[in-house]
This record gives structure tokens, sequence and C-alpha cells, in this order.
């Protein structure tokens, strides 16, 4: 099932929240946590598509560890609000084995 992008003019509210705070405030290191969450889903072999939002500072480490790891990005877009960038870009990739199937399916 693929996931509908958000309605890009109204921020979504967040359905939940952190169990325990971070103890480090190093925005580093909630960049390593955000791409942590998405490796896992990266590397759980029932998982073929992932749409999600990621935080702009770890597209690149994104695009490399999907290159590397049998993923096709077939989107990585900035979000903007009123204008203004959020620091968020939409992501949505594909297994490699799954991308021609995915094609057809969209087409």
């Amino acid at each position: 099932m693929i996931d509908e992008e958000p309605d890009a003019e109204e921020p979504q509210e967040a359905s939940f929240g952190l169990a325990c705070p971070f103890l480090n405030s190093d925005p580093v290191f909630a960049q390593g946590v955000a791409f942590g969450t998405l490796w896992s889903r990266m590397r759980d072999p029932e998982c073929d598509e992932i749409t999600e939002y990621i935080l702009s500072e770890i597209e690149e480490q994104v695009r490399v560890a999907a290159s590397r790891t049998g993923w096709n990005v077939i989107e990585l877009k900035p979000w903007e609000h009123e204008g203004k960038e959020t620091g968020w870009v939409f992501c949505r990739m594909v297994r490699r084995e799954k991308y021609e199937a995915w094609k057809e399916a969209v087409a």
C-alpha cells in the first residue's frame, strides 16, 4: 500500500511522543536516531516501499545508504510551508528488485 503524501498546506500534528526524551541535545544525535529509524525499515525484508519525511540534514546519507543496499530513491522533495523550507524532505524509495513492478503499477 502506498502512503499518501499529506497535504503540503497543513502542518501535521504528531500523534505520538518520545517515551524517553533524548539525553543528548546535540542535533547530530537526533539526526543519527532519525537515520537509524529509517535504516531499520530499509533492512526489514517485508518492506518493499518507504514513503516518509526525513530531516534535510540526512538526505545525502539516505541517498548513499539506499544506493548501497538495493533501494531506488524515487523522490526527494523539500517540504515547504507558506513558501519557507521546513527542514524536512519527502522521501519515497522502492526496493530495486521491485522497481519495475512499481513503475507499471503507478503508470
